[in-house]
């Protein structure tokens, strides 16, 4: 009787009533998020539903996408809870009502917030009663800056309603033309996702070649990553000269999203290859949320984590965000370790109904004892001089004592948005990235070691010379300014609703990477069979070398739209035009006159993508877009080569099921590279080399993915990948003299397979989840031109298969205790390096406990 009477007070106050605007967010375990509802203007009328029982967050969902409305609630409110199925039309007031019976939680409009609250019992009400706290609507509009549609904490999904990776337009993953992957909140605390390399290591397609502790090549279909994004603004990966890019931590982002592929909308520059998209926590919550953890495992590894989100006003106009992140731990390499602190602060403005400011800081300080040059030498002779390999254990360490690899970054961004009304929207940001490192490092052992002394060796003509190691402090210091500006919004033409983007960004660069080598003669060249970490550290040159420096800059203008040419059938197109300039600062022109400053202007790069759609669940897309390089090589003429292009063709079919719950894909790609430059001949007259451009490397593969629910509380993602790679340009001879070009992108796998599930379990077991997983991949090798000469075999890890397990209980509504196990059969598997003479193993069996109490 109690429930119906509270039904009657909900049908009043949407008869009363007519829009309500809030942000729709649930915080997690790690804070506040969105449940996914786009922004919309929230009628009181009815409005028809379709909400099948199911989890309550993502019941919340749904309700949000369905009405337009927008619920506030905190994480143990919801969690564990299911909702009853809603169907027909209701005023929205009243389906919420439904929703929320048997749940115990009621929910009040105030200071234009819907908020859900533990519901009070009215006398002798039964369980399913539901009293509404007051109803007050203030500030009603259609504002929705606050609401990011992506947000994936409190869904407790291993999906996502909505992303603009690829496209910048925020689409779902099936509207996507493009082969694209989100590492949702719950994927990163399920499988203990804490850095760029886990993330990597996750994600169907890409893989890494993690060849010594600090620095790892990173690959999509056969080419390296070069380019990871932080909230869409790029951010350039420089492997040779680490400054800690692939140690970044995921503390402080909401979700990762990957695209595979060609990125010419968001990037336009670098390799065919993907981006990885790092996606910040906001300022979202109008009320006190967020979670402590302690966590600690094998190897003495030691962490913390406290994430706090909560307004500062009544109000909720003004909102901050915390985040501290601390993680220490020792290697299962001998003496190495490693300490890692990150600090984010992060500051949202409501001004009036449509105006959202916000501006943040972050820093991250990674410190690394002992870390490997390189890895661990793999080969030595036996008596008859043939080479074999090594077998040294996999915790030995060839680095001294003294060495170290220090980095920090530090970013700061600020971001005004607006909303028009109509469903248009500008946005303008501006941010600062400060990356530095310095490290002290040393490589031993560059060759085959003889049995007889422990050092390296080279043999001529019978006769054995041997080796010195190298040592070398290096600095490296980068800086980056981006600021952008933003206009999308939605077009009514033809009787059809079409989407739009425009922008300008803006962006300069500078990178300085100086060096002071170390002399390691052979005398001193500590015997690997008794290795002395203690080794007196060398004494470096007075002046390091100043090896690189330049400033980039650019500036590019963008535009995309999503066209409704019919009902099913939709055109995703667009372009990015890029004016490009690299400035170095130490010389105009290197070695044998290849340039080293040097412009691209008014670089077009197209985007066209055909969606259609038969079923609203399903779409079938064929999309083309681009990416290019500049290089500065010069022809016989004296004339600059034009960059290198990287095309990108792509068709495939996506599903979306179960209310979005659940996402699947299977496509097929065409990679190619043009104009890229290799050796023609030598210019004796200006004592220059002279280059021609080339076509470069042809890539074909597919790929399959399925992520989500795929029954009520049983979460999976998995992925398979295949590629083939070969040069269809003449192989380069310099290139083949130096061991590159030949083979092709052998050090990535050509297979990978991944799988990973968790399910919480029913009736009074329902505090209780459990889950794994398992990675495979196909076999790695390296075995360049030189090695092959020295009589060096091929440097192979074959394929092999991890085991990943996951175990999680609720002590509480709002404490729970994790244990994941990593590697659970302990299998060995090495990274080979480049030049085929080291190897890095790579991590074994560890187990990581984890307390987490929300708020």
């Amino acid at each position: 009787m109690v429930g119906a009477k509270a039904n009657g007070r909900a049908r009043a106050a949407a008869k009363t009533h007519r829009a309500l605007i809030a942000a729709l967010m649930v915080t997690t375990g790690l804070g506040a998020g969105g449940f996914g509802a786009a922004p919309a203007r929230a009628e009181a009328q009815a409005a028809g539903f379709d909400i099948p029982a199911q989890p309550l967050a993502t019941a919340l969902t749904a309700f949000g996408q369905q009405s337009g409305l927008q619920v506030s609630a905190r994480a143990p409110l919801v969690e564990g809870k299911t909702s009853r199925a809603i169907v027909g039309t209701l005023p929205p007031l009243e389906a919420l009502s439904q929703l929320l019976a048997g749940s115990g939680l009621s929910f009040r409009v105030a200071d234009g917030t819907v908020t859900l609250d533990r519901a009070a019992q009215a006398p002798g009400g039964g369980g399913d009663a539901i009293l509404l706290g007051p109803v007050r609507v203030q500030g009603a509009g259609e504002g929705g800056v606050r609401h990011d549609p992506g947000t994936t904490e409190g869904t407790r999904s291993y999906t996502t309603r909505a992303m603009t990776t690829a496209t910048k337009l925020p689409l779902s993953i099936r509207e996507t033309p493009q082969s694209v992957t989100v590492i949702t909140a719950q994927v990163m605390e399920d499988k203990q996702i804490e850095d760029v390399v886990d993330i990597v290591e996750h994600t169907t397609g890409l893989s890494i070649n993690r060849y010594e502790s600090n620095r790892g090549s990173m690959f999509s279909r056969g080419f390296k990553i070069e380019n990871y994004l932080v909230d869409g603004i790029p951010t350039s990966i420089n492997e040779q000269w680490s400054a800690g890019e692939i140690s970044t931590s995921t503390a402080i982002y909401d979700r990762v999203e990957i695209l595979r592929g060609a990125d010419g909308l968001m990037t336009g520059v670098g390799n065919p290859s993907g981006v990885i998209n790092l996606i910040r926590k906001h300022a979202d919550s109008d009320s006190f949320a967020g979670s402590v953890a302690i966590e600690g495992g094998s190897r003495s590894h030691v962490g913390g984590t406290v994430d706090l989100n909560t307004p500062l006003t009544r109000s909720g106009t003004t909102r901050i965000r915390l985040v501290a992140d601390y993680d220490k731990r020792d290697s299962y390499i001998d003496r190495m370790g490693s300490r890692t602190y990150i600090l984010y602060g992060t500051v949202e403005q409501d001004v009036g109904e449509r105006t959202l400011l916000s501006a943040g800081i972050s820093h991250q300080d990674s410190h690394t004892d002992s870390p490997t040059w390189g890895g661990a030498p793999a080969w030595t002779v036996d008596g008859n001089d043939a080479v074999i390999p090594l077998g040294l254990d996999r915790d030995f360490n060839p680095s001294p004592d003294w060495a170290f690899w220090d980095s920090r970054y530090t970013a700061v961004f600020g971001r005004i948005a607006h909303d028009f009304g109509g469903g248009w929207q500008a946005k303008a940001g501006y941010s600062r990235g400060e990356r530095d490192s310095e490290s002290k490092i040393a490589l031993y052992y560059s060759r085959p070691i003889d049995p007889a002394t422990g050092q390296s060796f080279s043999l001529s003509r019978g006769t054995r010379r041997f080796l010195g190691g190298y040592a070398g402090r290096y600095f490296v210091e980068n800086v980056k300014e981006d600021a952008n500006l933003q206009l999308n919004g939605a077009l009514r033409l033809f009787g059809r609703t079409h989407h739009l983007v425009f922008g300008y960004d803006y962006s300069k660069e500078m990178f300085d990477g100086d060096g002071a080598p170390g002399a390691v003669p052979q005398t001193i060249t500590p015997n690997v069979f008794a290795f002395d970490p203690a080794i007196t550290e060398p004494t470096y040159i007075a002046t390091p070398n100043n090896y690189v420096d330049n400033v980039i800059t650019r500036n590019d203008i963008y535009a995309a739209g999503r066209f409704v040419l019919l009902d099913p059938v939709s055109l995703v197109a667009g372009a990015r035009l890029i004016n490009y300039e690299i400035r170095d600062r130490l010389s105009a022109t290197g070695t044998f006159g290849d340039a080293k400053s040097y412009k691209a202007k008014n670089k077009f790069l197209p985007y066209a993508a055909l969606v259609i759609s038969p079923f609203k669940t399903l779409s079938l897309y064929a999309s083309y877009t681009t990416i290019f390089q500049p290089q500065g090589y010069r022809d016989i003429s004296n004339a600059m080569l034009p960059p290198i292009e990287g095309n990108t063709y792509e068709a495939g079919i996506k599903g979306e099921f179960f209310d979005g719950r659940l996402n699947a894909t299977l496509s097929v790609y065409r990679m190619e590279q043009k104009n890229v430059g290799q050796y023609d001949q030598i210019v004796l007259d200006e004592m220059r080399v002279a280059y021609k451009a080339v076509d470069g490397i042809l890539s074909k593969g597919l790929e399959a993915e399925l992520s989500g629910e795929i029954l009520p509380k049983w979460n999976v993602t998995a992925g398979y990948s295949h590629f083939k790679a070969r040069v269809t340009g003449p192989v380069d001879p310099l290139a083949a003299l130096l061991g590159t070009g030949v083979a092709v992108s052998t050090l990535i796998p050509r297979d990978q397979f991944n799988l990973f599930t968790s399910y919480e379990l029913p009736g009074g077991l329902d505090r209780l989840t459990i889950g794994g997983g398992v990675r495979w991949q196909s076999e790695t090798y390296s075995h360049p031109a030189a090695a092959a000469a020295a009589g060096v075999p091929k440097l192979s890890q074959g394929a092999y298969l991890v085991a990943d397990l996951l175990a999680r209980y609720r002590i509480t509504d709002a404490l729970s205790a994790q244990v994941n196990v990593s590697n659970l059969f302990d299998r060995k598997y090495f990274a080979p390096t480049d030049d085929g003479m080291q190897l890095f193993w790579q991590e074994p069996r560890s187990v990581q406990l984890r307390l987490k109490y929300r708020f």
